[in-house]
């Protein structure tokens, strides 16, 4: 959607998105995530225009290039022919 995100930098307290982000390319991620770490993350992305700017434009990027239809069905097809490969003896 092209919008930076500002969250944990906590692995484990993330989904599988987690491998989206990148801090200070598409995202800002926050050692301690308190009301006030977080509102002046926010602050200083909102607060710098051009910042924004990059940043929603990597976001954006980041899904169009890495996390498309065509690039997960690749995903998924290699995978298959992986399992596949294991059980038949042909990898």
């Amino acid at each position: 959607y092209g919008l930076p995100i500002v969250t944990s930098a906590d692995p484990t307290a993330h989904g599988p998105e987690f491998e989206a982000l990148a801090h200070g390319e598409n995202a800002m991620l926050l050692e301690e995530l308190t009301a006030d770490a977080l509102a002046d993350a926010i602050a200083a992305v909102v607060g710098d225009p051009d910042r924004q700017s990059a940043m929603s434009a990597a976001a954006r990027a980041t899904v169009l290039e890495r996390f498309n239809v065509p690039v997960m069905v690749d995903g998924l097809e290699a995978a298959i022919r992986h399992a596949w490969g294991r059980v038949t003896g042909h990898q």
